[in-house]
């Protein structure tokens, strides 16, 4: 029960600090939430045995090792921070090691592909490089407004503007708050 107690206290999402990313908030959520699954599965008789009986029979439930995640999102917090600086190079080496600490999630692979479009000086390979990134990580968030965003950016800057609209407009589609995707679309009118 004190174990539960204190887990509850520290991964309650309301201990999430304001500015925050909103995945560490996400994931604190979904630790309290197996941490209250769990409390209840070992405090009910029934479901107790059935945790027992699974265990006795070879199987093991997800283990996450949810230290990693949140240093995982620690670093993706730093990158993001870095890319506002400027200082692309840093922010792939962040986000490469946030994505060795979780690799399940798309916003790392995004934010890498678009920081390394501006660490390679051969613009081409730079693309390539940053759509591959990018790409993967779409495949896992597809719903990604910064995915289509950053897509907009970096063809953009390729001198592509009819895709980058394309990107940008499909940017305000998923998230009409997203102020700079309404931006370059205003400045492309």
């Amino acid at each position: 029960k004190s174990a539960y107690f204190k887990l509850a206290r520290q991964y309650h999402p309301d201990t999430v600090s304001q500015g925050a990313p909103i995945e560490l908030a996400k994931v604190k959520a979904h630790i309290f939430a197996s941490v209250g699954e769990a409390y209840r599965t070992l405090c009910d008789v029934k479901l107790r045995a059935a945790y027992v009986a699974e265990l006795d029979s070879g199987r093991r439930g997800e283990k996450v090792d949810i230290s990693a995640l949140l240093r995982a999102e620690a670093l993706f917090k730093r990158g993001t921070i870095l890319i506002k600086a400027r200082r692309f190079q840093e922010a792939v080496t962040v986000f490469t090691e946030a994505i060795s600490e979780n690799k399940e999630e798309g916003d790392f692979f995004i934010w890498r592909g678009f920081c390394r479009f501006f660490v390679i000086d051969d613009k081409k390979k730079g693309l390539a490089d940053a759509i591959a990134d990018i790409s993967i990580g779409q495949k896992m968030k597809p719903s990604s407004a910064d995915a289509s965003y950053f897509l907009g950016v970096i063809v953009k800057l390729c001198g592509d503007v009819k895709t980058a609209k394309q990107h940008f407009q499909r940017c305000a589609e998923l998230n009409p708050k997203h102020l700079d995707a309404q931006r370059e679309l205003r400045l492309m009118k």
